[in-house]
């Protein structure tokens, strides 16, 4: 009998070097249409997340880029999807995540909504009837459309576990488990256990170029996976509220080092939480000062607030 073949290691490291390159963060998107796609969408419940995540990663964004995208290019669409949440997303992907995660989420929605027009003191017409209607165009069905988007995940997030593809999309043990075998993931070994990549993405990662960013509250990058300790160590308490919201992220070379905040009067400030190279620190700094310009004057405000941010903007 011959022997079991090894399976392949990826070790933090690699991770993330994976996560630089394809989060679009060691090297920047063309534009924002090409970002969302990198990230199977950008987290959008907070509307201030959504653009400082695409400043993050398209050189030369402007407000407007974004909202030509949804509005009148209409390459970008926002709606409701993975765990309740809203993202913004490529339009060939809007009728997948329909399919895989917010089909199953109607009825509730639908039932809820009808109870909000029901309560109005206007009634000119039954509110059931002019809410039914066909889709007009056809729809995947939910296997696969579930199996799709996980290896959209998987090309995007891969390696990842079982918790972190269930956490993810929200599904059961058993829906994930039946689309990682649906979309053909392979095992690998992880420094705390087994992951999955896709069967044709097991060769190595080269390290990318030194980088840094700052991401802001609810970045997709920070939120992509359940399982942190390889890219957030010890921070979680400060960085995130108590309902696992992430607050604004400060990232060096695949590493959450600290947080940042901006305060009243407009000034962008960070705070490290461990010890980086004074080269690290510059380009650290770079950012900030990158983006305090871009605002010119706009003062933002998480709408989940976290230790850190907090502390940030209280101090004098």
């Amino acid at each position: 009998m011959a022997p079991p073949t090894a399976r392949r290691k990826i070790d933090a490291a690699e991770r993330r070097a994976r996560l630089a390159a394809r989060h679009r963060l060691a090297a920047p998107a063309p534009d924002v249409a090409a970002a969302a796609g990198a990230l199977v969408g950008l987290h959008s419940s907070d509307p201030v997340s959504v653009y400082l995540s695409a400043w993050s990663r398209v050189r030369g964004f402007q407000v407007a880029h974004l909202e030509d995208a949804l509005y009148a290019e209409r390459s970008l669409v926002r709606l409701l999807g993975m765990r309740r949440t809203m993202f913004v997303v490529p339009r060939d992907l809007a009728a997948v995540l329909d399919a895989a995660c917010t089909r199953a989420l109607v009825a509730a929605e639908r039932r809820r909504l009808l109870a909000l027009i029901g309560e109005s003191q206007y009634r000119w017409a039954a509110t059931a009837a002019w809410l039914d209607g066909d889709r007009p165009d056809p729809e995947p069905e939910p296997e696969a459309a579930r199996a799709e988007l996980v290896r959209r995940w998987l090309a995007a997030f891969g390696p990842g576990t079982l918790r972190d593809v269930a956490w993810w999309t929200g599904w059961s043990q058993r829906l994930t488990r039946d689309a990682l075998a649906s979309a053909g993931a392979v095992e690998v070994d992880l420094d705390a256990g087994a992951g999955f990549v896709l069967a044709g993405d097991l060769e190595p990662v080269p390290p990318p170029p030194a980088w840094a960013a700052l991401l802001p509250a609810l970045d997709p990058t920070v939120m992509g996976w359940k399982e942190r300790s390889w890219y957030l160590g010890g921070h979680q308490d400060r960085l995130f509220d108590r309902n696992g919201n992430a607050g604004p992220t400060v990232w060096a070379d695949g590493r959450v080092v600290g947080g940042w905040a901006q305060r009243p009067d407009g000034r962008v400030v960070v705070e490290l939480l461990e010890a980086v190279p004074p080269a690290a620190r510059d380009r650290i700094e770079a950012e900030a000062e990158r983006l305090r310009r871009w605002l010119a004057g706009t003062v933002i405000v998480p709408r989940f607030r976290t230790p850190l941010e907090r502390r940030l903007t209280s101090t004098a």
